[in-house]
């Protein structure tokens, strides 16, 4: 590692080395307070003779500290805490020599805090009578729990916290007898607490060496369903549960049913067993992300988690499959190997997102997950790298208070879409291979993404950092102009970006190496070079990027386009998702036009598959944002979706939403939500029939779970203000979590703005902090009121930081979702003047993203408004 890149970070110093913890928590006060007292103990080896220990430690009180050496105690005689630097500095009277074993002991009191992060509270309504001794505020029940990634073990304990830094784990917790405690390892005993009756000392065994921010706790009135593994692991089958707050245990089937075989899938994959006794899987009420991968014990948001057989959209089950995945594998890939620095953030996550995938498709073929994966989560990522402003996969990280910002679509989505072109390109299994020898020879170890490409390597036979250094050390991706002539197929690349006018400023930039993967051959074909020819395969159309592996977007001469139309059958529902997204994000960059993406999707009438009727949905509800301010576009695009529907809409009855096929259910739910809220009257009238009986809780009147989200959206775009407050009600009673979630995105279709500030101020103070986002995604995209959301949240922006508990992952992702929908130039001086005298540390970045965005739509809607508005009137007048 160069040693400038040492200087850049913010590391502790090198003078001592965590070897083991052993930390006890007692005088927990849940109910008033809401502090606790610690003891620390951590065996250190001594690299060099030194008079100062430096550790980690932020808002903690720290009361003494000593060393013991041999038989000797040797007391800090200076204990300063430097909250802006998150450090701990001990200072002693002489130096302490080399040495290994050596015992430091900080004595503490620590807080539990709200903000979702670190040691925390999450508030809840029991779904059945808790505990005597459940922690109550008055308001709701109090579940608490630990999230430590990236950097905030420090916040609870005094500790060494850098992912570099591992060690292994004893913990000790002091709690109520009634309530259950939790953490990475099996409880090794309990013991009462001489003098306080009514607490016991639950003590679990030592973890194996891992990271700090893998260290997990948990204390509450859990219950739980249990599972066992096919497999034996030395002899034992290893004891799987999913634990909830009481009263929930009946929703955790389902994802029970994937612990068991996904650590035998993984074990089996990786060719190594899983290191653990257990693995617990729990149900955190209130949780900032989705889900977080704790070293046998992996915490969950509960609509990630929990699934109710009668009530819950089927669709759900792949979201909960797909979460389970992703955090099992990291019990390998990023626990067992943890990357050296977060500036490798991206090996953890990127590998997660995508062998997660690769698990739900062995398990669950049906859920089509790389469809879904193209239609969502690549689009996304491809949206945000075709940015200027955007950031290498790889990228540096001075501190670890700043690697918040890089839990994003490029870390997890890029990072997974460039390990699967790879994947796709020199065979899984070879892939795999060097993972599982990657993963055998850094176990319990640190690495960088350099050791992986070196397995990787060994395993294909070829250098494939020379494939792949591009793509993880420059941002961005290229667009592939195709062409065929006198037998040649002729390729270009250059780097896609979404606002034309920042080109000239990156035609500097490398080329990437691009595996081309022609639809209908195995044969290989790749370049690196500007500008490429290849003999013409022998295939019935010219179709790159084939299954739609690459992460790159391909513009097609006239004459090739023509023909893949004529051939859309033959390709698969990836493929057709490229196509459609490559189409639409084209025409809005500038490189063609906005008639050929609605002439494009003129040749979908008849298609089946939900996930590109997603993508067509996609392109057109982002047509309707950008041009949100023009009746004649909008009437006319209504109008053309209709048109796109007409043939399904004749073919299929919404009966069928009761179907078990799980593509039906898929389909149907799409169509039904697309034709909604275009104004088709027949499913219009039917959604607000199927709304009046959902609000009386008519039994008679059943609605199919996977159209209970389309009908609550069309009823309330189509309502009035009885109707938004009849579903504000059922929100408040509704006991799924993820009910709570649909009834949260049907209200934000609100389209009176008088309605709004109620809503505002009900989403702040009703709705938990991390499904604010969801209220966030919704008004930002709604055209309507969205303007005064942005106005609202002005105004109100320290209410709004409150909400979202200071959490700076929230407050990041929130802000992006309530303005990254404009088009308007004005709102990016708006956006400047507002935040100008704040403190944006937490999401720079993003705004920087966000008005580049902005810019990007606006040039659009100003370079196309006059002959998209021509097109339509156009083809209005030739349908008459």
């Amino acid at each position: 590692m160069a040693a400038t890149d040492l200087q850049e970070r913010a590391i502790l110093p090198v003078e001592v080395k965590p070897i083991d913890y052993d930390l006890s928590l007692f005088d927990m006060d849940f109910y008033r307070a809401l502090s606790y007292s610690g003891l620390v103990k951590i065996t250190l080896d001594i690299l060099e003779a030194t008079s100062r220990i430096v550790l980690n430690s932020s808002n903690l009180n720290v009361a003494a500290a000593h060393v013991l050496l041999g038989d000797r105690t040797i007391p800090a005689i200076a204990i300063v805490c430097n909250e802006e630097q998150q450090q701990l500095r001990l200072s002693f009277e002489n130096e302490i020599p080399i040495a290994n074993s050596v015992l430091l002991s900080i004595h503490f009191q620590g807080f539990i805090k709200d903000s979702l992060s670190g040691f925390y509270q999450s508030k809840y309504r029991p779904a059945s009578e808790p505990s005597p001794a459940t922690p109550s505020d008055g308001h709701g029940y109090l579940m608490f729990s630990t999230h430590f990634e990236s950097s905030h073990a420090r916040t609870a304990f005094p500790c060494f916290d850098e992912p570099s830094l591992k060690a292994t784990f004893g913990l000790t917790l002091e709690i109520p007898e009634s309530l259950v405690g939790l953490s990475n390892m099996p409880v090794e005993e309990i013991q009462s607490v001489p003098g306080s009756p009514g607490c016991k000392i639950v003590k679990f065994e030592r973890t194996p060496r891992m990271s700090t921010y893998l260290l997990t706790w948990a204390i509450g009135d859990f219950e739980y369903v249990e599972d066992f593994t096919v497999r034996a692991y030395q002899g034992q089958r290893i004891a799987a549960r999913v634990y909830t707050t009481r009263g929930l245990a009946t929703q955790a089937h389902f994802a029970l049913e994937h612990v068991g075989p996904y650590i035998d899938y993984f074990s089996k994959l990786f060719g190594i067993d899983y290191p653990l006794p257990k693995l617990d899987l729990l149900a955190v009420h209130e949780f900032a992300r989705g889900a977080m991968e704790g070293w046998g014990l992996a915490t969950f948001r509960l609509a990630a988690l929990l699934f109710d057989e009668k009530t819950s959209d089927p669709m759900n089950k792949t979201r909960i499959a797909y979460t389970i995945a992703h955090e099992i594998s990291h019990q390998w890939f990023g626990n067992l190997v943890t990357m050296a620095w977060w500036d490798d953030l991206w090996l953890n996550e990127g590998f997660a997102t995508w062998i997660g995938r690769v698990a739900v498709d062995h398990l669950h073929p049906k859920y089509d997950i790389w469809s879904l994966f193209s239609c969502d989560g690549l689009q996304l990522a491809l949206g945000l790298d075709s940015l200027s402003s955007s950031h290498p996969i790889k990228t540096k990280v001075g501190h670890p208070l700043d690697v918040d910002q890089v839990f994003d679509a490029i870390s997890y989505i890029k990072g997974a879409s460039i390990l699967r072109m790879l994947a796709g390109h020199i065979g899984q299994d070879k892939m795999l291979n060097g993972v599982s020898s990657y993963l055998k020879q850094h176990s319990f170890g640190n690495s960088t993404i350099e050791n992986l490409w070196d397995h990787i390597s060994h395993s294909y036979g070829q250098d494939v950092s020379v494939m792949m250094r591009n793509w993880t050390e420059q941002m961005g991706y290229p667009v592939v102009k195709v062409d065929e002539a006198d037998g040649q197929v002729n390729v270009h690349q250059s780097r896609y970006i979404a606002n034309r006018k920042n080109e000239t400023s990156m035609s500097g930039e490398s080329m990437w190496w691009i595996p081309l993967g022609f639809h209908g051959t195995a044969t290989k074909a790749e370049f690196s070079s500007p500008q490429a020819s290849i003999q013409t395969p022998n295939v019935a159309i010219i179709k790159l990027n084939s299954d739609n592996l690459g992460f790159f977007r391909t513009q097609y001469s006239p004459h090739l386009q023509q023909n893949i139309c004529t051939h859309l059958r033959q390709l698969s529902a990836p493929d057709k998702i490229g196509l459609i997204a490559d189409a639409a994000a084209l025409a809005f960059s500038g490189h063609s036009k906005t008639s050929d993406l609605l002439s494009f999707l003129q040749n979908f009438q008849e298609e089946s598959n939900h996930f590109v009727w997603r993508q067509v949905r996609e392109s057109l509800t982002r047509m309707s944002s950008i041009f949100a301010d023009d009746d004649t576009i909008i009437a006319g695009l209504n109008a053309f979706t209709l048109e796109l529907l007409a043939f399904q809409l004749k073919t299929i009855s919404f009966q069928t939403g009761f179907s078990t096929d799980f593509s039906v259910i898929q389909r149907n739910a799409i169509l039904y939500e697309i034709a909604g809220l275009n104004g088709e009257a027949r499913i219009t009238n039917e959604a607000k029939r199927l709304f009046k009986a959902y609000i009386s809780a008519d039994d008679n009147i059943i609605i199919s779970p996977s159209l209970l989200g389309p009908v609550l959206s069309i009823a309330i775009r189509n309502g009035d203000d009885i109707a938004y407050n009849g579903l504000k009600s059922k929100w408040k009673t509704a006991v799924l979590s993820s009910e709570k979630e649909i009834i949260l995105r049907a209200l934000c279709h609100v389209q009176q703005e008088e309605i709004l500030p109620d809503l505002f101020n009900f989403v702040l103070t009703q709705v938990p902090a991390q499904d604010i986002l969801i209220a966030a995604t919704e008004l930002g995209q709604n055209r309507e009121v969205r303007g005064l959301f942005w106005e609202l949240v002005k105004v109100n922006f320290d209410a709004v930081t409150t909400a979202l508990k200071g959490n700076p992952t929230l407050i990041e992702r929130c802000l992006r979702a309530t303005l990254e929908g404009f088009s308007r130039r004005d709102i990016v001086t708006d956006m400047e003047g507002f935040f100008m005298n704040k403190n944006i540390q937490a999401y720079d970045r993003m705004l920087e993203n966000v008005k580049e965005a902005i810019f990007a739509l606006a040039g659009y809607r100003e370079r196309e408004e006059e002959s998209v508005r021509g097109w339509f009137l156009q083809h209005r007048a030739q349908n008459k």
